[in-house]
């Protein structure tokens, strides 16, 4: 099947962005056009890309499988362009604000690459809240950012959704009293009444993204616990303090080793993850070399 790049370009700029809209602007055409090429993909695909909502779209599973895709297939072409360029040179001081789930379990590999590529290069790195992230990079005390919360309009960053991450609803097998099971569905862990754990809500502007997690699943009240770190908040579930919705990323290895169990859920629970710079930055070297590696890093991971 031969694909017109044209249209994979436009259903990429729109799951980027998150909106036909904003995918239309991007692409500096009208939306009617952006909506029409999508909809021809999918049909040459037979697949439904996004799901429509009153605000923006969000991608089907088909979708994401067809956003890996075309992330990989962009990143190589941008990568083309930037290996003509004899004189772009990476070096320096730089530095990165992110999550502390994405220092953790994301950006290691990159760092670790991009310093063996570039042995001149020193990198800041600092960990900490959405939050903590906005106000580096409005301080110009890092250079780019990563994180999970999605933006306001007013907030003076822009912003690109780099890939989506996927995140698991756990639980410890201590609060079974000694049964022994592999998974439990949704139900059964409301009717068990256990804590739930989340980030600290004053540390937010909006609601968490686990929180939005919550509602979509009834989980309703507020959290009995809340923590800012991730790695924190694993440790106390897998102790038994009560459940919480945290990233695949954090929790598989425990899952697999029945360290925790995973909770079944209706819906399959994603987010995107955003690369952030403060508005009017100037993209570097270094930075466009960063969201090289960090694509290809996750292309490689499927």
């Amino acid at each position: 099947m031969d694909i017109n790049l044209l249209k994979l370009r436009y259903f990429y700029e729109v799951a980027r962005l998150g909106s036909i809209s904003r995918g239309a602007q991007s692409l500096r055409i009208s939306q009617p056009s952006v909506t029409k090429m999508v909809r021809e993909l999918e049909e040459q695909l037979e697949v439904k890309l996004f799901d429509r909502k009153t605000r923006g779209v969000s991608l089907t599973e088909a979708g994401v499988r067809a956003y890996s895709h075309a992330s990989r297939i962009f990143a190589e072409v941008a990568e083309l362009g930037h290996s003509m360029k004899k004189d772009e040179k990476i070096g320096g001081k730089w530095s990165i604000a992110l999550s502390d789930t994405l220092a953790i379990y994301t950006i290691p590999s990159v760092i670790a690459k991009m310093q063996r590529d570039h042995p001149t290069l020193k990198t800041e790195i600092i960990v900490g809240t959405s939050t903590d992230v906005k106000r580096e990079l409005l301080l110009d005390q890092a250079d780019c950012g990563l994180f999970f919360t999605p933006l306001s309009q007013d907030e003076p960053f822009d912003a690109q959704k780099i890939f989506e991450a996927e995140f698991w609803l756990v639980v410890s097998p201590k609060i079974l009293n000694g049964r022994t099971v592999k998974t439990l569905s949704l139900e059964q862990l409301k009717r068990l009444k256990l804590a739930r754990l989340e980030s600290r809500h004053s540390e937010y502007r909006a609601s968490t993204v686990a929180s939005l997690h919550s509602q979509k699943l009834g989980l309703t009240g507020a959290p009995k616990i809340q923590v800012n770190s991730h790695e924190v908040k694993k440790q106390l579930v897998i102790e038994g303090a009560g459940y919480s919705i945290l990233t695949a990323l954090t929790v598989e290895k425990e899952v697999r080793s029945g360290a925790l169990i995973r909770v079944s859920t209706p819906v399959r629970l994603v987010s995107p993850v955003y690369f952030v710079v403060k508005k009017g930055r100037t993209w570097t070297p270094t930075i466009r070399a960063f969201v090289r590696e960090l694509s290809a890093h996750l292309a490689a991971k499927g």
